[in-house]
């Protein structure tokens, strides 16, 4: 759970359409759908909102900002997809004003159709180039009021298309999870890598701290802290190994207290640095090298 989303309250929304007995059946309708010019009012929002349906909102024009409990406050832009969950809190709202437009559905099939594209867990974000939800939108406006049975059958083979398409688009790595994690790597494997925080790459990963910490375990096997610590003690025997003295090794590495470097890096290694640069000179020190060729 990310702690930035808790200061807000949390509010339940308690406008739904009754479905028709046939669209039940079915197990999969349209509550509503909708399109919006909204301007910031210079007041964010004081709850977030539970919707208890599945719903998709486009981005059309604008920028803005999409918090949900899970994920805590992203950016969002044109040409985004925000998708909400039942049970899932949330609140969005432009930067100045932006268009959007919403399709709200329900049913017994909804669940288990969500999960088969999409995972609360992951960013849910889409980056939607093909106006997926948008012509979704335009075709189902010219079918909302029709209780006709084929009308009905229409407007869930619209919502399952542009769910599959959707899926296919997440699947395919808008947001590329492979690619994100990669170039945090390479982040912290970079020179400047001890001047760099989690906070700052999860940041700009647009993601939550928790759900970065969660994908880039799952990435590497270790926790970003564990990452960074070994990187960082890593670089600690190159530059002791090159000359550096442990001072000069410390500041390099982004530590005000040499001797807290001191204790991590004997913590880690199992020796002092000092006894560390014994070591390095003593395996340099040609006197103790061993003449000619071994055999295995």
């Amino acid at each position: 759970m990310d702690f930035s989303a808790m200061k807000y309250d949390v509010s339940f929304s308690e406008r739904f359409r009754t479905p028709l007995s046939f669209e039940k059946e079915l197990g999969l309708w349209v509550d509503r759908i909708g399109r919006a010019c909204n301007r910031y009012d210079e007041k964010k929002p004081v709850s977030l909102r539970i919707l208890g349906l599945h719903a998709v909102v486009y981005i059309e024009q604008g920028t803005g900002s999409f918090i949900t409990r899970t994920n805590g406050e992203m950016q969002v832009q044109a040409g985004d997809v925000l998708l909400l969950f039942p049970g899932e809190p949330h609140a969005y709202y432009p930067d100045r004003s932006w268009t959007s437009v919403w399709i709200v559905w329900g049913g017994a099939e909804a669940d288990l159709i969500a999960r088969s594209f999409f995972s609360r867990h992951d960013k849910p974000v889409i980056r939607d180039r093909m106006n997926t939800v948008t012509a979704a939108y335009q075709a189902l406006a010219k079918l909302i009021g029709c209780e006709d049975s084929a009308f009905i059958i229409k407007r869930k083979s619209i919502l399952l298309a542009m769910m599959s398409e959707l899926g296919s688009t997440n699947q395919t790595g808008s947001y590329n999870t492979s690619a994100i994690m990669e170039k945090a790597v390479e982040l912290f494997d970079s020179p400047r890598q001890p001047v760099i925080t989690v906070e700052e790459i999860a940041k700009r990963s647009g993601m939550s701290l928790t759900h970065f910490r969660r994908l880039f375990k799952k990435y590497t096997g270790r926790s970003p802290k564990d990452y960074i610590l070994s990187r960082r003690l890593s670089r600690a025997k190159e530059f002791l190994s090159g000359g550096k003295s442990i001072q000069e090794t410390a500041e390099i590495l982004g530590y005000d207290d040499v001797y807290y470097f001191m204790r991590i890096f004997k913590r880690i290694n199992g020796l002092a640095p000092g006894r560390y640069l014994k070591q390095e000179s003593s395996r340099r020190d040609p006197r103790n090298s061993t003449q000619g060729f071994q055999q295995l």
